[in-house]
């Protein structure tokens, strides 16, 4: 992280990297939502990426809402590629395909499938990531 930030204090570095180390381990984020588990190694705290095909739907959507707010069109296909909200989540463009067919909440969003094997996301006018984590908490 030094190497990225040069110019942050390294305190204020590793106060960052425990927030999320602590965010993964006492939160849904880290194994409920597949983004990792922290786990020791040689003495020193690292995180364990998991759970890809366990990607909520949800937590899918809500990212979706929040970074790309009309829709998004994704490569089913393509196993190397990502789009940005696959990039934020830790995986590809499949993982993202299958976990919002899975979901199917037409009133939110819809998907289709496109012959040029690209899948189209489009969100319902209206939907934002506050009505995603409504709808979310009302299933759990």
């Amino acid at each position: 992280m030094q190497g990225t930030w040069p110019e942050v204090s390294v305190r204020t570095l590793y106060n960052a990297r425990s927030e999320l180390l602590g965010t993964l381990r006492y939160t849904p984020i880290g194994e409920d939502l597949g983004q990792g588990i922290r786990v020791r190694s040689n003495g020193s705290d690292a995180v364990d990426k998991q759970g890809l095909e366990r990607v909520s739907g949800y937590w899918v959507l809500f990212c979706t809402t929040v970074m790309c707010p009309r829709g998004l069109t994704i490569s089913a296909d393509g196993k190397d590629s990502r789009s940005s909200v696959a990039q934020v989540l830790g995986v590809d463009d499949r993982v993202l395909a299958a976990a919002l067919e899975s979901l199917w909440q037409p009133d939110l969003y819809t998907v289709s499938r496109e012959s040029d094997g690209l899948v189209r996301v489009r969100l319902i006018p209206g939907v934002t990531p506050e009505s995603v984590l409504q709808r979310w908490i009302a299933k759990g």
